[in-house]
């Protein structure tokens, strides 16, 4: 079983970050606002939701995904 490709920045070793950016010399910033949506869902659920739609496309065309920034609103 082939071992996964991470592009999770804080996850990665600095020689697998500098072969992703030579790959693909691009970095995501996830950001996403606190905010309330009722009592259905969770406060950050905008960055979180911003995180694994970023991550996704990182997986498909490279680069590296930055921590998520979850700001208040």
């Amino acid at each position: 079983m082939a071992k996964k490709q991470e592009h999770r920045i804080q996850y990665m070793r600095p020689s697998q970050i500098k072969a992703e950016i030579e790959k693909f010399p691009a970095a995501y910033l996830p950001v996403g606002p606190i905010e309330w949506h009722g009592p259905h869902l969770a406060m950050g659920t905008d960055p979180v939701n911003a995180e694994a739609a970023i991550i996704e496309v990182a997986k498909r065309i490279g680069g590296v995904v930055m921590p998520t920034v979850f700001m208040g609103s």
